[in-house]
């Protein structure tokens, strides 16, 4: 059967509505993904290691993320900076630690670190409440940016 001027517009048209529908569900599933209320890394098997450029927005608005010139950083909801390393520490990798640490390194050498070694078992949050918390496996505060409420 060969296709008439209808058939090929009614293909036209089914294919433009098939990708538009693709489309939308890859956009829902991107904005579905874009925030969390809060951000928790709970490194049980091995440490979690993010690269330059990697963030996470909570969806009260404050984005914490490795900058892509390797400054640590917290932006408050009007895209303040609220909390940050001293722009003289740059590293290339954060790293949320099995032993309960919070290292940024460079090249593979330590430059910053919550200081929260030898607690297995603590997690680090990202807070709703743009508070930056490393807390024991029994819920302890262990280390906190104090931004919580800014």
């Amino acid at each position: 059967m060969k296709p008439n001027k209808l058939t090929r517009k009614t293909g036209s048209y089914l294919l433009v509505l098939a990708i538009a529908a693709g489309l939308f569900a890859c956009l829902q599933t991107a904005s579905a993904q874009r925030c969390q209320d809060s951000y928790i890394f709970r490194p049980e098997k091995g440490n979690l290691d993010f690269g330059k450029g990697r963030g996470w927005r909570t969806c009260s608005g404050f984005f914490f993320v490795l900058q892509a010139d390797g400054i640590l950083a917290l932006f408050d909801r009007k895209g303040n900076a609220i909390w940050s390393l001293a722009t003289y520490i740059r590293a290339d990798t954060l790293s949320v630690q099995s032993d309960g640490n919070v290292v940024l390194y460079k090249k593979g050498h330590p430059v910053w670190s919550t200081g929260t070694d030898n607690n297995k078992g603590a997690y680090f949050v990202i807070q709703g409440d743009g508070n930056l918390v490393v807390y024991s496996k029994h819920g302890r505060v262990l280390w906190s940016s104090d931004t919580g409420g800014i």
